[in-house]
């Protein structure tokens, strides 16, 4: 169960698919938050992602 395409991410199960379908159908939220996790949608307030340079110098 804990092999290298598992803890990649690179498995995909349809039953969980299934039940995001099922849970989208009843939840209205669960799209949203879907989008939210895979950042295809930004909320309002929730800041945006950056990077910082480690070379930063402060004077």
């Amino acid at each position: 169960m804990f092999r290298l395409p598992f803890a990649a991410g690179a498995v995909f199960s349809a039953s969980m698919l299934d039940t995001l379908l099922y849970q989208a159908f009843v939840k209205d939220y669960v799209i949203t938050f879907v989008r939210l996790l895979l950042g295809i949608d930004q909320a309002p307030g929730s800041g945006f992602l950056t990077s910082v340079s480690p070379y930063l110098v402060l004077v």
